[in-house]
């Protein structure tokens, strides 16, 4: 599953669109899009990847130890099948936004992965565009 899983997920482009305390995330890969809207200090009813009805909340966290001065955006959705999921964005400081994906398990485990997205310059046109056409053109323009 990860032979397979790994490139598809290696082809993927984050839009994050960050206005106040809205930021909305849409995810571009080969399986299409997804987008989700997060504000702070609300709770925001919105469906995970998998399309489980799922409860949002996100806060801004200054002091974590896992990435010592970087202003961290966190994110966690409850109700999903396999688990509250959260995410974390950060940027390097070299030009790169950090995202780190946790799935709380119900065996109490954690399963987490880094993803590091390079920024590009904005799709024209993207509302007119599909998802697959969008992963195309942000592909050539790399």
């Amino acid at each position: 599953l990860r032979r397979i899983a790994v490139p598809i997920m290696g082809r993927s482009t984050d839009i994050v669109k960050q206005a106040g305390d809205l930021q909305v995330v849409t995810t571009i890969n080969v399986k299409g899009a997804w987008t989700r809207k997060y504000i702070v200090g609300q709770e925001v009813k919105q469906k995970n990847a998998e399309g489980d009805d799922t409860v949002a909340t996100c806060w801004w966290d200054a002091e974590e130890a896992e990435v010592p001065g970087k202003l961290v955006h966190k994110s966690k959705m409850v109700g999903g099948k396999r688990g509250p999921s959260e995410s974390w964005r950060w940027y390097d400081g070299a030009g790169a936004m950090v995202i780190k994906s946790i799935v709380h398990c119900k065996n109490g485990k954690q399963a987490w992965m880094l993803w590091y997205f390079e920024s590009i310059e904005p799709v024209r046109n993207e509302k007119f565009l599909s998802a697959k056409q969008k992963l195309k053109q942000i592909t050539r323009e790399q």
